[in-house]
C-alpha cells in the first residue's frame, strides 16, 4: 500500500489522506497520521503538527499531545486506499468533533511546507525517509 512499514506497523491507525500534492516534479499522495500521544518535544515545533483534543485522555501523556502529526507523513498509493472499508466504531473512524477541530487548509499548507523541506533536503528530525518512501512505493507499483 505505501513505500514504507510505517503506514504497515499502524494498519489501525487513521491518517488523514491529502492527494495531488506536487513533489519533485510528480504528484504525490499522503498520509497524515492521527497520533495520540506525540511526543512533548514535538510540541515546540507548530509547523509540524495540528493539535487536536485527546479522545481518551489515558493515552496522552502528560505534557504530550494528541493531533495530525505531519512530520510523519508518509506517500502512499491512493488507488489501494479507495479499496479500504472503515468500519463504525473501529480504530479507523475519526470521530467527527477530532475532524473538525482544525481547517484542512490549514493542514494543506502545512504539508505543503514540510514536502517542500524534503524536497530541498533538509533532514527533519522524527520524519520518514520520503524519497525512500516513494522509491518502495515506486517499485511495487511496477513489480504490479
Amino acid at each position: 500500500m505505501v513505500g514504507d512499514t510505517e503506514f504497515e506497523k499502524d494498519l489501525d491507525r487513521p491518517y488523514f489522506i491529502i492527494r495531488g500534492l506536487s513533489y519533485k516534479g510528480s504528484k504525490v499522495t499522503v498520509g497524515i497520521p492521527l497520533r495520540s500521544n506525540i511526543n512533548k518535544e514535538f510540541a515546540k515545533k507548530t509547523d509540524e503538527y495540528i493539535s487536536t483534543p485527546p479522545s481518551d485522555h489515558t493515552l496522552t501523556g502528560k505534557g504530550n499531545i494528541a493531533g495530525w502529526h505531519i512530520v510523519k507523513m508518509i506517500p502512499i498509493d491512493f488507488s489501494v486506499v479507495v479499496g479500504q472499508s472503515i468500519v463504525a466504531g473501529s480504530s479507523l473512524e475519526i470521530p467527527f468533533e477530532i475532524a473538525n477541530t482544525f481547517s484542512n487548509t490549514q493542514l494543506i499548507e502545512k504539508v505543503k511546507k514540510m514536502l517542500a523541506r524534503f524536497e530541498n533536503g533538509e533532514q527533519v528530525f522524527g520524519a520518514v525517509d520520503f524519497d525512500g518512501a516513494i522509491g518502495k512505493l515506486n517499485e511495487s507499483k511496477s513489480k504490479k
